[in-house]
């Protein structure tokens, strides 16, 4: 189970939005994700979580997507209008709607998953707040929302149930255990290490001449 880490809410103000269509589209073009990072990096966290001051919603951090586990129980993540579509948070998705609609299934204090509007208020009272990317969840366990309050310990301040619920459903997906069908290939290595064998082979055959 990964740690909690630390984050920063970087405002507008500190650092703007990316325009929509650069904001929508996968491109190399990193420079406002490395100046929030660097915000956040500057006032304790480490990517960073975006705030749109003219909206009043969350946007997202520098290199992941962020969702909201609120009391009442619906875990809210930003709308991929603005923001970069992330193929890790789409697949949570659907683990917690399968899990939660599952016959004796559930995650427990998790009603529902939805794409929506996410407000400085949903992730005020939060009671877990994760990052999704590189098909990972990682918790954030403590959060800056401005300079004032400083560091404030998201729910319990420790890993909870739905994160710790997504990190093992992530790992099964690359086990390829929620498929029928097995996505996986085999990585024939013993080929590979005969390669290597016959290439030592040669390559000690002409020191030799």
């Amino acid at each position: 189970m990964p740690e909690g880490v630390a984050e920063v809410v970087v405002p507008t103000s500190s650092v703007p939005l990316k325009p929509q269509m650069l904001a929508t589209a996968k491109t190399t073009n990193y420079l406002l994700n490395a100046m929030l990072s660097m915000e956040a990096e500057d006032h304790g966290g480490k990517l960073g979580i975006g705030f749109d001051e003219a909206t009043g919603l969350i946007t997202e951090s520098s290199i992941a997507c962020v969702g909201f586990l609120g009391p009442d129980g619906v875990f809210r993540c930003p709308r991929f209008e603005t923001i970069l579509e992330s193929t890790t948070l789409r697949r949570g998705l659907e683990l917690i709607d399968e899990q939660c609609s599952a016959s004796g299934g559930g995650i427990a204090g998790v009603s529902h998953a939805e794409l929506t509007d996410v407000t400085i208020d949903h992730l005020r009272e939060a009671v877990e707040v994760i990052f999704f990317g590189g098909h990972s969840a990682t918790p954030i366990t403590e959060i800056m929302t401005d300079r004032a309050s400083g560091m404030e310990p998201v729910g319990s301040g420790s890993v909870g149930s739905l994160c710790a619920f997504l990190v093992e459903a992530f790992e099964a997906d690359m086990r390829g255990a929620h498929y029928t069908d097995n996505y996986l290939d085999e990585v024939p290595y013993g080929l590979y290490e005969e390669l290597i064998k016959t290439k030592k082979a040669r390559s000690a055959g002409r020191l030799d001449q």
